[in-house]
């Protein structure tokens, strides 16, 4: 069905149900979109960063460890403060326990959880060092575990740096991993809002266009011109010229000025009509006032008119009669004219 053939509101209700039908997959897309990356920017700040807090925390407490031990070596002549580092120790150690029961719970992709339990592995050996160093100093058998702190306390702190450095990256990489999907889903809703906002607005355009062109061709022009024009026609004025678009037939404009011109030629033939019979009336009143007047001057062309009570002839009035005469084939000779005229001369004479 042409859009042509459509009723005003049913365009008008097509062109904006599109509209919004438009601006409700917008919104839809919108407030998807916007979900998902609030999952992420979710996941990014309340697991994928206090993750890697947690890792972070594991690597210092190790270094913290390590200094400590350092510490209480040198520190080896002042018992208090060796105790102190000891303190430091095992406070470390603790808050290490926390962390690890902390990634245990919220570790779950499978590389997460192999990266987790090498660093585990590894964590014995440099507690079993930590526990062998401190037995030492407080043996006072310093010359050995200043040995013991060079050698196998490093190596084991070293290897569980290196298994935690991973877990830490492991972490890292997750964290901007989950960064960039979420930037790549802003992105994504981004280009699809902006490009249903750019077909929603083009569609308006193609819309309203084609709804003020069907509406502009049936007027043949705007409408407050074409009701000024159909006022002044109800009105009687049939001298306005009706301005229509060249090779237009079939607009409301187009159909009142050939109803104005229909009318124009009515009435002229109606002016025309009458003018005629005016004229025919004239000639013909003028034609029996000049026969009357004729009619009159031939038969009393030497008398003026009667009264009016002499108009009519006398009810006794008798033509005289002549005696009687045997009938024979012969007819009567004629009456003369000149006695007829007499007579009836004496009987009209006032």
């Amino acid at each position: 069905m042409a859009l042509s053939n459509l009723k005003i509101g049913t365009r008008l209700s097509l062109g904006f149900g599109i509209v919004g039908l438009l601006l409700l997959v917008i919104t839809l897309v919108s407030i998807s979109n916007i979900t998902a990356l609030n999952g992420d920017v979710d996941k990014v700040v309340n697991d994928k960063f206090p993750k890697v807090v947690k890792a972070a925390n594991l690597i210092e407490n190790f270094n913290l460890i390590g200094i400590a031990a350092r510490s209480a070596l040198i520190m080896s002549d002042k018992p208090e403060k060796m105790q102190d580092q000891f303190g430091k120790i095992m406070a470390a150690r603790e808050k290490n326990n926390k962390n690890f029961e902390y990634l245990d719970k919220t570790v779950r992709s499978e590389d997460g959880k192999a990266a987790l339990k090498k660093v585990k592995d590894a964590l014995p050996k440099f507690r079993e060092a930590q526990d062998n160093y401190i037995k030492l100093l407080n043996a006072g058998s310093f010359d050995e575990a200043k040995t013991f702190l060079v050698k196998d306390f490093r190596a084991a702190q070293h290897t569980l740096q290196e298994e935690t450095d991973k877990l830490l990256e492991h972490q890292v990489k997750s964290l901007e991993d989950t960064g960039h999907h979420a930037e790549g889903k802003a992105k994504t809703a981004q280009t699809l809002v902006i490009a249903l906002g750019l077909i929603a607005l083009t569609m308006a355009v193609v819309v309203s266009f084609l709804i003020v062109r069907g509406l502009l061709k049936q007027l043949g022009g705007e409408p407050d011109y074409a009701a000024e024009v159909a006022r002044k026609v109800a009105a009687g004025d049939l001298s306005t010229k009706i301005a229509v678009k060249e090779g237009d037939t079939s607009s409301l404009l187009a159909a009142m000025k050939s109803m104005q011109e229909m009318l124009a030629r009515i009435v002229t033939d109606i002016k025309e009509a009458v003018d005629s019979v005016n004229t025919a009336s004239k000639e013909i009143a003028s034609g029996n006032a000049d026969l009357s007047q004729r009619t009159e001057s031939r038969l009393h062309p030497w008398r003026k008119p009667p009264p009016a009570w002499k108009n009519s002839p006398p009810p006794c009035a008798r033509t005289p009669r002549t005696p009687s005469r045997p009938t024979s084939s012969r007819s009567a000779p004629p009456t003369s004219p000149a006695r007829g005229a007499k007579w009836w001369a004496r009987w009209w004479t006032p």
